[in-house]
């Protein structure tokens, strides 16, 4: 059995156990929550990150326990932790930066060192918000024309979007802020 991390916002706040039962893999989560409101589980692993699932009340603690093959999780390679995340539209699904979630080169080193980004996921996709100023240098200035600006949580950013290969795509509107 193995434990690792569960964290939110870089603080760790459960664990996540992983047992190998026969062809399968358990995985079991049990945590405070940090707020009100539902919450997913992700696997985080070195070569990408997998909605492990929904998190259940159980008293004062949030649980998840579910099981899969090896092959519906095995391309996130070695497991490095799990990572809460907010469920529902709008600006709750955008956490604060910390361990990008990128592998390649070029991107991590652009965004590397910034504790000011926020981040989404969904179905395969990352979204990455840069704050933005019109007198500072813009952000990511290569992929400048695959942006959008616009307010998240009052603050003026840079949203880029990336797919599963981590190549740019336009942002889609009504997945960068759903209020």
């Amino acid at each position: 059995m193995e434990r690792f991390p569960l964290l939110w916002q870089e603080e760790t706040v459960g664990t996540l156990t992983v047992e190998t039962a026969g062809l399968y893999t358990c995985f079991s989560c049990s945590c405070r929550l940090p707020g009100e409101g539902m919450w997913h589980v992700w696997l985080v692993g070195e070569s990408g990150e997998l909605r492990l699932g929904l998190l259940e009340p159980a008293g004062e603690r949030a649980v998840l326990r579910k099981r899969l093959s090896l092959r519906s999780w095995g391309q996130l390679g070695t497991l490095r932790c799990a990572r809460l995340r907010p469920f529902g539209g709008g600006e709750a699904d955008w956490w604060a930066g910390g361990q990008l979630p990128f592998r390649t080169p070029w991107l991590r080193r652009e965004l590397a060192g910034r504790k000011d980004i926020l981040l989404r996921t969904e179905q395969g996709r990352t979204w990455v918000a840069i704050p933005y100023e019109a007198e500072k240098p813009f952000p990511l200035t290569q992929l400048f024309c695959l942006c959008r600006i616009c307010r998240i949580r009052g603050r003026e950013y840079a949203v880029f979007s990336f797919d599963a290969a981590e190549t740019p795509c336009l942002p889609e509107d009504e997945k960068i802020v759903k209020t």
